[in-house]
């Protein structure tokens, strides 16, 4: 799995590493960045965390090490152009690939739809469509859920009350909680963190 980006986006990232772990128990190695590696000290769904640096000799290693592990899947979530996303996975030399190709390319083997495709999308949502392929089910669109579920909240969250109660909309806030778990990012506590 890849996530070079800020610490939002790994964030954003770590409900794709649960349904990795709760679908098909993948055992399941991260590329990340400088900003973002800390985040999956400890995580329970992660083996192992790799640190991207773009300088020459770190980048070498980093390469040399990745391609050890022959990788049957190589997951880049983004859906839309990195050129640094296509440098890595031509180089790590995975059996598969997953990622946004860019209009007349295919550096990755099955192709994302673009981020102007899922516009309507939350970010996260986006990056559990990566996961298609591999037979992971998805949850269904957060906004569908929304609109259909009259569930007023006050701007302070302390009071919930339903506008039109009834059997339908029920189920619809029940699905609309069902997504909203699926999303939810993971951040554990790490232990020198629990400790302080």
């Amino acid at each position: 799995m890849v996530q070079i980006g800020r610490i939002g986006d790994m964030m954003l990232l770590t409900p794709v590493l649960r349904a990795l772990r709760r679908y098909n128990g993948a055992v399941v190695d991260v590329l990340a960045g400088r900003l973002n590696a800390s985040l999956l000290e400890d995580h329970p769904y992660v083996r192992g965390v790799f640190t991207y640096d773009k300088r020459p000799t770190s980048a070498m290693k980093l390469i040399a090490a990745l391609r050890r592990e022959r990788y049957d899947w190589w997951i880049d979530p983004n859906d839309h152009f990195s050129r640094e996303g296509s440098l890595l996975v031509r180089m790590a030399s995975a059996r598969a690939s997953i990622g946004y190709n860019r209009p007349g390319t295919k550096v990755f083997d099955i192709g994302l739809a673009s981020n102007e495709a899922n516009q309507h999308l939350h970010v996260t949502e986006r990056n559990l469509r990566a996961l298609v392929p591999l037979g992971i089910p998805q949850p269904d669109v957060l906004l569908d859920a929304e609109k259909n579920c009259p569930l007023v909240v006050d701007p302070f969250g302390t009071v919930a009350r339903r506008e039109a109660p009834n059997r339908t909309a029920d189920e619809a806030c029940a699905q609309r909680r069902h997504i909203l778990d699926v999303l939810r990012p993971d951040l554990p506590v790490h232990a020198n963190a629990a400790a302080f």
